[in-house]
């Protein structure tokens, strides 16, 4: 706010632009429930047309929805009325999946093309909501524009005088897209298609859902590559035996294949750690950043504080690499077990690298609530374990395991006063997870 170019304006959103004949390179509109007064008329096709005519040539527009106030034809219906004004428009879907983006603009977007600069320019400010790679723009693309032309066909605009998200969201709460929006853009996912002109595969099937994964691997050849593919989907699943025989048979043929030999290596970690020759898993020689990776796995087993001494060739790790999250794992592991309060800062940041490298591994989530407590920072490594339990699927494999854990590990947290009924009542949600069902 004391950047001088900023201008707050507490006023309804529609007035303020029809007060205004400014033209502006980008308006976004955030509205609350679209049930409510003052919010509902910013969801209709008249508002879009009133946002239209205060951007430039070339000036873009971004809506937001949360997918728990809308089932598929109110869904359908916002899509087609920014379709019936703007002549683009594509749809995001940011991690957590709880809320979709609509952007338009009358000028055809090139985010692959333009990401690159974008990311160049402001790294630090993207970096913050997992942008750090095109590929992250990527894997959140949940419809182009020839997927919001399929869906929006048919369906009623919403107006002023007819407002279907006004009358229609508070009685779908309990059908809503939260969760469930899989069904409606899936059979028209842009990447049925096939991978995008420049980005990394296997950064990509890191990144997304497996139910997504599931349709870039429809258009593979067969070979190696679609089994590693198909392996990286069941690793997300956690499939673990099931990625283990995948990348054995695709590594059998091919084995220098960067991305089996990573997620091969990545299955074996605990047993490397323990003394396991890493050549007894893949073909040697260990190449790139499976040296550093798992020089840092064998000296973690002996002494994590010697994993220090690989921390040039371990920040050399790119972050497309496979190895990534494995490379931003170990070097919080290290600054975890010293005294250095800057150190253990660090390890936040590192920690957050993992989690995102990872495509939101809940192990990282620990992680970082680990770290968190080595910080000397309790409150944030309880809200790190309420991120955790609020993504836990019990019935998952490995579900339970990990909620018993966590919920060991916020038992053991030292807190006084208000914290200590916080810590209370998260291991009691955690212990609940870790349960076995009935």
């Amino acid at each position: 706010l004391s950047d001088p170019r900023v201008h707050v304006h507490t006023n309804d959103a529609r007035n303020a632009l029809l007060l205004t004949d400014r033209k502006f390179d980008a308006i976004v509109s955030q509205p609350s429930h679209p049930w409510s007064g003052g919010a509902a008329h910013l969801y209709t096709r008249e508002f879009f047309e009133l946002v239209q005519s205060r951007l430039s040539d070339d000036g873009v527009f971004v809506q937001w929805i949360g997918l728990g106030f809308v089932d598929a034809p109110l869904f359908r219906s916002l899509l087609a009325s920014l379709d019936d004004v703007f002549a683009h428009v594509q749809v995001y879907g940011p991690k957590p999946l709880a809320g979709a983006l609509f952007v338009a603009s009358d000028t055809p977007f090139d985010v692959a093309g333009s990401a690159a600069a974008a990311l160049a320019q402001a790294p630090e400010e993207l970096a913050p909501f997992g942008v750090r790679v095109a590929e992250d723009l990527g894997a959140a693309l949940l419809l182009d524009e020839a997927g919001v032309a399929a869906l929006s066909a048919g369906a009623p605009l919403n107006r002023d005088g007819n407002n279907l998200l006004q009358t229609g969201s508070p009685r779908v709460l309990d059908r809503s897209l939260l969760g469930g929006v899989a069904q409606l853009v899936g059979p028209v996912d842009p990447l049925r298609e096939g991978l995008p002109a420049g980005f990394d595969r296997g950064y990509l099937l890191r990144h997304l859902p497996p139910w997504r994964g599931t349709h870039l691997v429809a258009s593979l050849p067969e070979g190696p590559d679609r089994q590693v593919a198909q392996a990286l989907i069941r690793v997300a699943q956690g499939k673990r035996e099931a990625a283990r025989k995948l990348l054995s048979e695709a590594l059998g043929e091919s084995p220098r294949q960067r991305e089996g030999r990573a997620a091969l290596l990545g299955l074996s970690q605990r047993a490397i750690t323990k003394g396991k020759d890493p050549l007894s898993v893949v073909a040697s020689p260990l190449e790139g950043s499976e040296v550093a990776v798992v020089a840092g796995w064998q000296r973690l087993g002996r002494d994590a504080s010697t994993v220090a001494v690989l921390e040039p060739a371990l920040a050399a790790v790119p972050p497309r690499d496979p190895l990534a999250a494995a490379a931003y794992r170990l070097r919080a592991e290290w600054r975890v077990h010293g005294d250095d309060p800057v150190q253990a800062q660090e390890a936040i940041a590192l920690a957050d690298l993992a989690y995102d490298a990872s495509g939101g591994d809940l192990q990282d989530l620990l992680l970082r609530a680990r770290v968190c407590v080595a910080a000397g920072e309790p409150a944030a490594a309880f809200h790190t374990l309420a991120l955790l339990s609020s993504a836990i699927q019990p019935h998952t494999p490995g579900g339970r395991g990990l909620a018993g854990r966590a919920q060991r590990f916020a038992k053991s947290i030292p807190v006084t006063g208000e914290l200590v009924r916080v810590q209370r009542g998260l291991a009691r949600r955690l212990s609940s997870q870790a349960r076995e069902p009935r």
